[in-house]
């Protein structure tokens, strides 16, 4: 059953790749940080700049 696991992990995996490609430049990158810049809570993100 180990070689069975392994193999549909190596699916997961190319098919993980396959649909990063597929998708990455299909990706809006200035609706993508509205989305993440939420300035309503105190805590300061990770991806946000200061200056």
């Amino acid at each position: 059953s180990g070689r069975w696991t392994l193999a549909m992990f190596a699916v997961v995996v190319v098919a993980l790749v396959a649909g990063w490609f597929y998708v990455r430049n299909r990706i809006d990158g200035d609706l993508l940080d509205e989305m993440l810049d939420d300035n309503a809570n105190d805590v300061p993100d990770v991806l946000e700049t200061s200056g």
